[in-house]
């Protein structure tokens, strides 16, 4: 019995692994950095319409072959009372954390971006300082702590700033190092109503009261009762034709645009 459930759960990540890589490299996606375009989209409103304050939360599918895979992800936020916007990324050269370095809307690396969560106004202007706060100490924002795979990477640095604005939902399942953790940990996590027990963000498993994931080699399986949803490696979200279950409401999970998911079609 218990051979049978690794193959299943081996088949469940290695399929869907193997099966992306061969379409991704059909569309020709894979060419590597040099001659991609990173311009802006008009994704995002153009920050000289309003000074109300904003912070968007962006992802893209990464360059090369792990593009595949992976989401490369940064915030951007607009400061009350100001015109324009700022963007933060973690990146493998240069400044590391790097702060306007390109269109806050940009494509990056010619793979168009995804609007993940937006919050606005009154409510982003009282997160701001936490996610500012958050990047200040982001602990591994030298020369040299940057790491692909697991981790920390770019979506290990988004990961910590949204620890300290849970307001702001969860990366989704393809962003690959959301879920590094320089050590292993085990226990409840508040912020995400589940059972979390996490080894180095390479294996690990987190439980809620209506949802399972289910975490290899940074990639992310499981399902999702209250989005009616399977959640595939290196894809995204699966809807599945399910009639909503009710929930009573004092236990319903908070439902946010990039909790778990990509907004991408699977």
């Amino acid at each position: 019995m218990l051979m049978l459930v690794a193959a299943a759960l081996f088949l469940f990540f290695a399929v869907p692994v193997l099966v992306r890589l061969m379409w991704w490299c059909r569309r020709s996606q894979w060419a590597f950095w040099d001659g991609q375009d990173c311009s802006a989209t008009g994704l995002l409103p153009d920050a000289e319409s309003n000074a109300n304050a904003a912070i968007y939360l962006l992802s893209a599918r990464t360059s090369g072959l792990k593009g595949a895979l992976a989401r490369h992800s940064w915030i951007v936020i607009r400061k009350p009372g100001e015109c324009s916007y700022d963007r933060y990324d973690k990146m493998g050269w240069g400044e590391v954390i790097w702060k306007n370095g390109f269109p806050a809307d940009g494509l990056w690396f010619s793979n168009p971006p995804l609007l993940e969560h937006a919050v606005e106004g009154a409510v982003a202007a009282r997160l701001i300082p936490a996610v500012e706060a958050a990047i200040a100490s982001y602990p591994y924002a030298q020369q040299g702590n940057y790491c692909a795979w697991p981790g920390p990477n770019s979506n290990s640095f988004i990961a910590h700033i949204l620890r300290a604005a849970p307001e702001l939902g969860r990366l989704p399942i393809t962003a690959i190092g959301r879920d590094f953790h320089p050590r292993s940990i085990a226990g409840w996590h508040p912020a995400h109503r589940c059972f979390e027990i996490n080894l180095r963000g390479l294996l690990g498993v987190a439980i809620g009261l209506r949802f399972l994931e289910i975490r290899l080699l940074g990639l992310v399986g499981g399902i999702d009762l209250d989005r009616r949803a399977i959640l595939v490696p290196a894809v995204g979200a699966v809807s599945l034709a399910l009639p909503r279950l009710s929930t009573p409401r004092l236990l319903a999970r908070r439902e946010e645009a990039a909790e778990y998911f990509d907004s991408e079609p699977a």
